[in-house]
């Protein structure tokens, strides 16, 4: 009888520990592992598998979501990005893993876009910086003529060599060279031309004399 009831406590606690006992998926930035646990949300389960996770990062699904058995939890890491973009400096988080996937989660992935980073370079953890120039439309007005152009160029002093506009010594732009181009801008260029003649004129003058003493 004794060894009947043992028998039936134990049954009882491993169906017990069958039915709270969960196989979760937890996947981190694509590294994959497996934990057993009886934690009833995504947070806890995180929380007892020591996995800690940030500001930045991105869990899915939501750290309150309840999780059944052989549930998947996908953690992506926060990364900063300090970007200069078209000449306006910014810090950015993403939890893109390449430059590539970064562009395209901020909307940056424009084919004529300029980028100083290889776009397959990895993004650490630690962050990294990079440069992006944008392409724009800019109109120049030269010469009693327009030309149309686009272009990522860092300057618009690099925009009119870009649309094969030459400046001479005295030429104006209705804007500073050293400004960046912005879509959509119209640039003037005024040619101030200048000449260099010789005038004669005559010159009225008067004679005096002064009468001097010779010594012997």
């Amino acid at each position: 009888m004794l060894y009947l009831l043992v028998l039936t406590l134990f049954g009882g606690s491993a169906a017990a520990y069958a039915a709270f006992d969960r196989t979760v998926h937890i996947s981190i930035d694509g590294h994959s592992r497996t934990v057993h646990t009886f934690a009833r949300s995504v947070g806890a389960v995180l929380s007892r598998a020591h996995i800690g996770v940030g500001t930045h990062d991105d869990v899915t699904p939501s750290l309150s979501s309840s999780v059944g058995n052989h549930t998947r939890i996908d953690v992506a890491r926060g990364r900063p990005l300090r970007l200069v973009i078209d000449g306006h400096a910014a810090v950015v988080w993403v939890t893109a893993q390449t430059v590539a996937q970064a562009l395209q989660q901020l909307g940056l992935s424009n084919d004529g876009a300029f980028v100083s980073a290889s776009i397959s370079q990895p993004v650490p953890l630690s962050g990294m910086g990079f440069v992006v120039r944008m392409p724009h439309v800019v109109t120049i007005l030269h010469d009693g003529t327009s030309t149309r152009i686009t272009t990522n160029v860092p300057t618009v002093k690099r925009a009119l060599a870009a649309a094969r506009v030459r400046l001479r010594a005295h030429d104006r732009v209705s804007v500073a060279l050293s400004s960046v181009p912005t879509d959509g801008e119209v640039i003037t260029v005024t040619r101030v031309s200048t000449a260099h003649f010789a005038l004669t004129l005559p010159i009225a003058f008067a004679t005096e004399r002064v009468a001097t003493e010779v010594f012997a």
